[in-house]
């Protein structure tokens, strides 16, 4: 059995939009351990952040910094 690659991106997108929606939660935080950011074009912590559509925070575990996603409504 194969693992299947799925993007951070995408999948956390889709997973927020489900629990925005139809669990109607308030408040997304996504844990992540993406690392803030990096030099090429792999996912980070910042790259999702501005992919972002439903999640309002994302604390980072790697470089222990924290990021408020533009739609986070205070």
């Amino acid at each position: 059995m194969k693992t299947a690659y799925q993007h951070p991106g995408e999948r956390a997108n889709s997973t927020a939009l489900h629990l925005r929606t139809r669990q109607h939660y308030d408040l997304l935080v996504c844990l992540s351990d993406l690392g803030y950011r990096y030099q090429d074009d792999k996912v980070s912590d910042v790259t999702l952040a501005a992919a972002s559509r439903h999640i309002d925070l994302i604390p980072g575990g790697g470089a222990r910094r924290c990021i408020a996603c533009s739609n986070l409504r205070v």
